[in-house]
């Protein structure tokens, strides 16, 4: 909270133009919104943009206060997924901090078909504003054969229908493969079977359903798997209109934004002309970036105009213009030597009114607040001292109510500089690398800070030139909507198309004239400071509630017991722990029938996947991108992939790498109720020497256990030395429950339940370990597993008041693994380092002197070396260096 405290004091300081009226309550009223919903941004560093299948994706999420861009400690969980073209998420993680950084690691599994997917990231805090503002990624990820192989194809389309051509060539003997057989499917459309002709090709022809916004192909040969996304149908591309200020003023010559898309999020370039209704022209126009463009238009009211555009395929629409209002009032920005120029417009029988407010402020923080002048239009406002970011500029009347909006981007330097240097300018192969951090302010100041390195060998793969901690933290997590290549508006000579980006985009993570109004928004999604389990408890065919009905879970490997009771309707809930990931939890109630009484896990959930996320990749008459370094970088990832595991057997080229295939082993049953120490286990072997003629013969031989037959003359299993004892009416301490390949039986005749010969395993859970079964466990348990038992993923599933989880928990940290070459010998060894990313290192510290250290080793291959260094600092100000080291 201490960022939200000096936030207001900021407010309460902002110069003394600022909204004269009540200056002091509209700057108190924004903190208090802040308070109120506090929010945060998320960017991802990872180690590179492109894998091969079998490698590991490292990662670090820098975690932000919006307003501040100093480090949040708002979330206690950063959620993490890996998504696939056909809007799957193939890996999620929950991600929490360790020593104040939020890093991971995801395993790129073998079997992913080659493709471009999405990494996605986000918090609870996030998920309020939706997934507009959700940190996004795009990850290549290549098949170990495309160094062999390369799936050429084209594409035609007519409407729904889908013609393509597709020829797997062998790039070591140049030729086509032949014969070959392609089983392709259209998004989740089952699967048809193509076979190649004498030239390698195969003819494939597919429809998609009426109306599917996307389109993704999945091919799938003897060789390797690859997705596409298709492009849409022809045609079927619209054009949305941006005026300036909102507006198109009658008779005012105005500015208007364009953005062209076809129907599956991907831009068009158009050209276009400006015509009326009588085909007049008014002007030309093209796009300029994205499908982004501009016109100027002086338009009258009553009067109807149109875009006439075409596309790059000869593809021809007509879109009408919004029409021109009366009485209404835009915004207009213009820059002039250095300075921000803002005017109001309006029609030309109108002039301004009195008491117009007008509003400038960078995600909250106020820079300008005060009633508009009518008689000068014009503001100059000098934005070089303004925090970077975008500069929302608002019009509202006396009462608050919006009349016109404006985004501005101000491109200003955060005033960090970070120094890097090395112990020398160029290296030996294996040799240690000494580097150092010196991180200042514009005045020499030492600054402090986390930051994240990756050092990747540039002769496998350059740097991601897309995306960039500055581009996503000030320009794509401000703004609705996926950007695609946020780092290119952020370049010199780009600014026309970052306005275009202002005008066709909207700042909606708070709404100033409703704080004005005190409407203030309120966070829907809960901020979860630990794991949760909840569900209900129902009896009978009609599903009653069951209140006030005792409720427990535990979990070995968490080491987690705990027990509640059901609400009025039957719900119940867990919180307040924390567990890693892949850990099994078991739910319970007690019931003399273990098929009345039903418990029900709410499913965890999470975000849905946009689906334009993903842009399309096989055009019309185009062949899928090819990597200049795909060869190279698939030949050393995949060799150092089996040096490592042993598993994979591929022939690329010049390279032949062989393994035998690990045997498998036999699993023994499972429960998840039997002891974990050996002192309460009996085990199959010991009972081979036993040899016991029944279940009671094997049970004497256990410590504690004594056994006697009830008024019925069933023989029941007592347990002395329980650490709680439960008299029943005749003085005597309870019989202990007994649990056979985790079916729990209260009621049973020890020596008519099981051939001891069947047997794996008996164990004795007593005093507190017992409680794991709730009131079933008040005599102690005895847990039985049997040679055909069940394995660690099944559970009976008639037992209806006995549920198997596996929540989502936190992923244990990886420690990236950087050989060291400190002796002859070490240096010397045969076994060749093909280190792609030679260095990773999700947290180093830059402590209040400025100053920082770390050191790893060089590989092999003479080439050169980036650096990459991003994070913030503790003040907020947003750090990104690229450097070179050269290896001989």
């Amino acid at each position: 909270m201490k960022h939200f405290i000096v936030f207001i004091l900021t407010l309460l300081i902002v110069n003394e133009s600022a909204y004269a009226q009540n200056k002091d309550s509209i700057q108190l009223l924004i903190a208090n919104q802040a308070i109120l919903f506090p929010q945060e941004k998320v960017y991802l560093q990872t180690d590179k943009s492109c894998y091969v299948t079998g490698e590991k994706l490292w990662f670090r999420a820098h975690l932000v206060d919006e307003i501040l861009n100093t480090p949040s400690t708002l979330s206690s969980y950063v959620f993490v997924e890996l998504i696939n073209p056909l809007d799957s998420v193939i890996n999620r993680f929950r991600i929490k901090s360790f020593d104040g950084a939020f890093y991971g690691v995801i395993p790129i599994a073998v079997s992913l078909p080659e493709g471009t997917y999405v990494l996605r990231a986000y918090t609870d805090n996030l998920q309020n504003l939706g997934s507009d503002y959700f940190f996004h990624r795009n990850i290549e990820i290549l098949s170990p054969f495309s160094a062999k192989y390369m799936l050429q194809s084209s594409l035609e389309q007519n409407g729904e229908r889908l013609k393509v051509k597709l020829n797997l060539f062998d790039k070591t003997k140049e030729k086509p493969v032949y014969p070959n057989v392609f089983n392709v499917h259209l998004n989740n459309q089952p699967s048809e079977q193509f076979i190649s002709n004498k030239k390698g090709e195969a003819l494939i022809i597919l429809s998609s359903s009426p109306g599917e916004n996307k389109r993704v192909l999945a091919v799938e040969t003897a060789q390797y798997q690859k997705f596409y996304v298709v492009p849409g149908p022809d045609n079927e591309f619209d054009v949305s209109f941006y005026p300036e200020g909102g507006y198109l003023l009658n008779g005012v010559l105005c500015r208007v934004a364009f953005k062209a898309l076809y129907r599956d999020g991907s831009p068009v370039n158009i050209t276009a002309e400006i015509v009326d209704e009588e085909n007049n022209q008014y002007g030309t126009t093209t796009t300029l970036h994205e499908g982004m463009g501009a016109f100027n238009i002086r338009s009258e009211s009553g009067k109807k105009y149109f875009l006439a555009c075409k596309d790059a395929y000869g593809n021809s629409k007509r879109f009408e213009i919004p029409e021109a209002q009366e009485n209404f009032y835009s915004l207009h920005l213009e820059e002039e030597s250095g300075d921000l120029k803002v005017s109001v417009r309006c029609t030309d029988n109108q002039t301004p009114k009195s008491g117009l407010q007008l509003i400038l402020h960078t995600r909250g923080m106020l820079h300008y607040a005060a009633q508009w002048d009518t008689i000068y239009n014009t503001l100059s406002v000098n934005t070089s001292t303004f925090p970077p970011g975008i500069m929302q500029v608002l019009l509202l009347d006396s009462l608050a109510n919006p009349l016109s909006e404006r985004l501005y981007f101000c491109n200003n330097h955060d005033n960090a500089y970070l120094n890097f240097q090395t112990d020398g300018e160029n290296y030996d192969a294996r040799s240690l690398v000494k580097a150092e951090l010196n991180l200042l302010d514009k005045n020499g100041n030492p600054l402090s800070g986390s930051f994240s390195v990756s050092i990747t060998d540039n002769q496998d793969i350059l740097p991601d030139s897309t995306t960039d901690i500055r581009s996503s933290l000030l320009l794509d997590s401000e703004l609705k909507g996926f950007i695609t290549n946020p780092t290119f508006y952020m370049k010199e000579g780009n600014k026309e198309a970052l306005d275009l980006l202002m005008l066709t985009h909207g700042w909606r993570r708070y709404s100033i004239p409703d704080i004005i109004r005190r409407k203030y928004t309120q966070p829907i999604f809960p901020n979860r400071q630990s794991m949760e389990i909840s569900g209900s408890v129902r009896k009978g065919l009609l599903g009653k509630p069951l209140n006030n009905k005792e409720v427990s879970v535990f979990s070995w490997g968490a080491d987690y017991l705990e027990e509640t009771t059901t609400d009025s309707s039957g719900q119940f809930l867990f919180n307040g722990f924390e567990a890693h990931d892949s850990l099994t939890f078991v739910v319970q109630t007690s019931s003399k029938n273990r098929y009345s009484i039903e418990v029900t896990v709410d499913e965890e959930q999470f975000p849905v996947v946009s689906e334009h996320l993903f842009k399309p990749n096989l055009g019309k008459t185009e062949t899928p991108r090819d990597y200049s370094y795909q060869s190279y970088l698939v030949k050393k990832s995949n060799t150092r992939y089996t040096m490592e595991n042993g598993m994979r057997k591929i022939e690329l080229g010049e390279i032949e790498v062989t393994a035998k295939r690990k045997e498998n082993t036999k699993e023994e049953s499972y429960s998840y109720y039997m002891p974990k120490t050996n002192l309460d286990v009996l085990d199959s072997k010991e009972l081979e020497e036993i040899q016991p003629a029944s279940l009671s013969d094997a049970i004497i031989h256990m410590p504690f256990l004594q056994i006697k037959e009830d008024a019925d003359g069933n023989k029941k299993v007592y347990i002395d030395r329980m650490n709680y004892k439960l008299p029943t009416s005749e003085g005597s301490t309870l019989p202990a429950t007994l649990v056979i390949d985790d079916i729990i039986y209260d009621d049973y005749d020890l020596d008519n339940m099981i051939d001891p010969f069947n047997i794996e395993r008996i164990g004795v859970l007593k005093g507190t370990a017992a409680s794991i079964l709730g009131g079933s466990g008040a005599g102690g348990a005895v847990v039985i597993t049997t040679k055909k038992g069940m394995s660690k993923d099944a559970i009976p599933s008639a037992i209806n008041n006995i549920k198997k989880i596996k929540p989502l928990g936190f992923q244990q940290p990886v420690e990236f693994y950087s050989p060291k070459y400190e002796t002859k010998a070490q240096r010397e060894r045969e076994e060749p380092d093909f280190r792609t990313t030679v260095y990773w290192n999700p947290n180093i510290n830059v402590p209040k002197s400025g100053k920082a250290e770390f050191d790893f080793y060089t590989a092999d291959i003479r080439t050169s070396y980036s650096a990459i260094i991003e994070g913030v600092t503790n003040e907020g100000r947003i750090v990104r260096g690229e450097y070179t080291i050269e290896r001989k």
